[in-house]
């Protein structure tokens, strides 16, 4: 059976944008099951919108408003 887990990916501030140097992640929450994984897709939009007011928060390639999503739900056994 699958298992989920929500991570975050890490981004340094250089200058005037976010960079991905690292490519690391930060576990940020528990396990989730199969069962579970319409809620830890909520918990992941929940998470990344609360970011999405900080329109510093982006990448030298994104567009005006665009922001970085760094939390992602990652699978992580079958």
């Amino acid at each position: 059976m699958a298992k989920y887990v929500i991570v975050e990916e890490s981004y340094e501030y250089d200058d005037c944008f976010y960079s991905n140097y690292s490519e690391g992640y930060e576990i940020k929450s528990k396990l989730y099951s199969e069962e579970q994984l319409a809620e830890a897709k909520a918990e992941v939009e929940r998470l990344n919108d609360e970011l999405s007011h900080d329109e510093y928060f982006r990448t030298e390639d994104m567009e005006e408003g665009e922001t970085i999503r760094p939390f992602k739900l990652v699978k992580i056994e079958e």
